[in-house]
Parts: C-alpha cells; structure tokens; sequence
C-alpha cells in the first residue's frame, strides 16, 4: 500500500497497477508510465465485466451480452469476451428455441412434451417468469387429468360393486390432491346398501 509520507493517509485508492508491467500508475492517467499499456482502455474493461458478471448473476443474459459487446469494442481479441458472447447467444437461441416448441406442442394438447420444455428452460434460465408460470400450469392440468381418470375408474368399480378397488382409486385421488372436494368416502352404510 502506498501511504502519504507527511500524514500516513492511505492513497493506493489513488493508484492502479498496471496489469502488463504490473507498476503502480495515478487513476488519473491513461497510459502506463512503464510500459504504455492503455490503462484507460483496461479501466473501462473491467468496468464492462463487472457489469456483465451482475447482469449474468440476475439472469440478464441479453444484457450481459451488450456489456461484453462492449468489452469486444474496445479490444476485438478479448478472449473471455468472445467466448462468453458465443455461450451466451447459443443458450439465448435455445431458450427461445425450447419456448417456441412448448408452445406449438401446447397448441397441438400434448402437455407432458411441453412441460419437458419448459422445465428444460428452467435448467437454462431459472429465473424466468414465463416458463415458471407455464410449468406450474402444465403440472395442474396433467393433475387434474389423472385425478378425473382415477375418478373415472373407481365409479366404475363401485358400479360394479368392487368397493376396495373402488376406494384404492379414491385413495389415489386424494394422493394426488388432499383438497379434492369432487369425491367425499361413502359411509361404510352406503357401501354395504
């Protein structure tokens, strides 16, 4: 650390190091004084990558990818910066990609596809509202479809007087959802009528 020589004050806020010759240089100057790095340049990188990390840390992909696009600006061979540009664009296409093709199998009524889709998605981009919604929708409908073929088959089996059959698919049914409010157990009278 560098310090004043008349009050001890801290100054290495004052100073960057150089990451080429690795001198220390005031933050005020563009160029470095041992090698002639463009410090100013290097400042303004770091500035763009901290910026994409916290863009990347809240699921802002497109955004991430301007601020590297902007590291790419200002140094076209940033290596970091061109792969992360190139990861990212390909996780951004397949997102859209899996999004497209949950729709179109939703519209055709194939949800389980879908909702593998969608919950591929959500492997991709966790935070993303849309896929979350969709999921949690798909996850009820195809519910709500086994509870009506379990209530289906048990009124079967009651009709046809097969009452513990009958009561493994109610039971099944409630498995499935505790608040079911479609089908309240016969009394052990109604079932011996």
């Amino acid at each position: 650390a560098l310090y004043c020589v008349k009050c001890g004050h801290d100054l290495s806020e004052l100073f960057d190091t150089c990451p080429n010759c690795m001198r220390k240089n005031r933050v005020d100057v563009e160029f470095c004084a041992g090698c002639g790095a463009n410090l100013y340049n290097h400042r303004r990188i770091q500035k763009h990558l901290v910026n994409a990390t916290e863009a990347l840390e809240n699921h802002e992909f497109e955004a991430a990818i301007g601020q590297y696009e902007k590291v790419l600006g200002i140094d076209p061979q940033h290596s970091e910066a061109q792969e992360r540009v190139k990861e990212l664009r390909e996780k951004v296409s397949r997102i859209n990609q899996l999004r497209d093709e949950a729709y179109a199998l939703m519209g055709k009524g194939e949800e389980e596809p879908a909702l593998r889709c969608w919950q591929e998605l959500l492997q991709l981009h966790p935070a993303h509202e849309e896929a979350k919604d969709q999921t949690e929708r798909l996850k009820r409908k195809l519910a709500e479809k086994e509870i009506a073929q379990h209530m289906e088959r048990a009124d079967r089996l009651l009709e046809q007087c097969s009452f513990e059959k009958a009561s493994a698919e109610y039971e099944k049914v409630l498995l499935l959802d505790d608040t079911c409010l479609l089908y309240t157990s016969p009394s052990p009278r109604d079932l011996s009528t």
